[in-house]
């Protein structure tokens, strides 16, 4: 702490820059493709699919994630990484980090209830927000 004109200034030796409220870094292509790899998506062209909570537990969603752990937290700002990551992965906490995620890449989580039987079951559907603009690179090949 340093006095300079009755102003104290205090040095904090580790800075964490912020990007949002939530990342200190902007998470790139290969950490969405290994979350929605988590989720059983092999790319963002057959996102579209609806899920549920039960497709979740087929896939082993929340083991995948749980072993993606260390890796979110590069992404993540220390305070929200212990909000988020540092807590058992259930169903739902890993339907926030996913929404999270996508809404940075400029998608979001549609979802819907259902009741079949008087049993409640909510699907869900990744969509692209229109109102986003993201760049994105088109390859055109003819052959």
């Amino acid at each position: 702490m340093y006095k300079y004109n009755k102003i104290y200034v205090i040095e904090n030796k580790e800075e964490t820059k912020m990007i949002n409220q939530l990342f200190s870094k902007n998470p790139n292509r290969e950490i969405m493709l290994e979350i929605l790899n988590a989720f059983g998506f092999q790319s963002f062209n057959n996102i579209d699919q609806p899920f549920n909570k039960k497709d979740l537990e087929k896939r082993k969603t929340v083991e995948k994630l749980q072993k993606l752990k260390p890796k979110l937290e590069e992404f993540y700002i220390p305070c929200k990484a212990k909000l988020y990551l540092n807590k058992k992965f259930t169903s739902r906490s890993i339907m926030t980090i996913l929404r999270q995620f996508l809404k940075n890449e400029g998608y979001f989580i549609n979802y819907w209830e259902t009741y079949v039987d008087g049993v409640k079951t909510t699907y869900y559907q990744i969509k692209e927000n229109s109102k986003i603009t993201k760049e994105k690179t088109y390859i055109v090949s003819f052959s």
